[in-house]
């Protein structure tokens, strides 16, 4: 994380305002622009810093509808919420213009010079939600009282046999995982499954992880709203080293060199 991302997390403060989870909320935050040493256009500088500003502050309430996106998703996230903050601000107001002063924030080095200010914006929650989930990015909001259900597609990576997909898919809905599974891909040492779960991300990702069945283990390489990836991991239990998958072993082998598609 950069120091001027750092700075304007620390800067945010989320004010509820109303009891509804999509209320709108009052959010600080600092916008920062590069400007030239010589430059004399300070009504241009303050607006583009005031412009980015806002950008920070609806992205600080997206973030937090996310579940903890990482420093890689800001990119995705701002590419889904557009180029024009004032779709979600429904007001705001500038609470410090700090001018033009030597680089501080910014971090590009060929940048001499930089423009703050700090904001604070009134942000609706519920169109940063809906374009979020437009995006992609966040499953859309169910009515009042009804729980989410999520469509997560989930690639497994070195599944010796069906058989082990079977005792997969029975312990995630057992363990309440999953509400259902269904093959989708199979090929050899691979299945892809569409899983529909009241959870997704890395939320989804924990707790398939942690309700796969004896004798391995599930360790999670990718995790977005959309799609897992897992590596199958296990504890050598054979006197040579070798893992010894028991009944999983070969019963309804995945070995096929074309993808099985369901």
């Amino acid at each position: 994380m950069t120091v001027a991302r750092a700075l304007a997390a620390a800067c945010c403060a989320l004010l509820l305002v109303g009891a509804n989870q999509d209320a709108v909320v009052v959010v600080e935050a600092v916008g920062v622009v590069s400007v030239a040493a010589d430059t004399t256009d300070v009504r241009g500088s303050r607006d583009r810093a005031l412009q980015a500003g806002l950008s920070e502050a609806v992205y600080q309430v997206a973030a937090g509808l996310l579940d903890a996106p990482a420093e890689g998703d800001r990119r995705r996230i701002k590419r889904a919420l557009g180029t024009d903050p004032l779709v979600y601000a429904t007001r705001f107001r500038l609470l410090e213009d700090r001018g033009k002063r030597p680089r501080l924030l910014l971090e590009n080095p060929d940048v001499s010079h930089e423009y703050v200010v700090i904001v604070q914006a009134h942000v609706d929650r519920s169109r940063v939600r809906e374009r979020l989930a437009a995006g992609g990015l966040l499953a859309p909001a169910q009515p009042e009282g009804v729980m989410r259900t999520a469509t997560v597609h989930v690639e497994i990576e070195g599944l010796p046999s069906f058989l082990a997909y079977q005792s997969l898919r029975d312990a995630w809905v057992a363990a309440g995982a999953a509400e259902s599974v269904q093959p989708r891909v199979f090929e050899r040492n691979r299945a892809i499954l569409e899983v529909r779960a009241r959870r997704y991300g890395s939320a989804l990702a924990r707790d398939l992880a942690r309700s796969a069945p004896e004798p391995w283990h599930l360790i999670p390489i990718h995790s977005d709203n959309r799609r897992l990836v897992f590596r199958v991991a296990t504890t050598p239990s054979g006197s040579d080293g070798t893992v010894r998958w028991g009944e999983f072993e070969n019963p309804g082998s995945i070995d096929t060199r074309e993808p099985n598609r369901y």
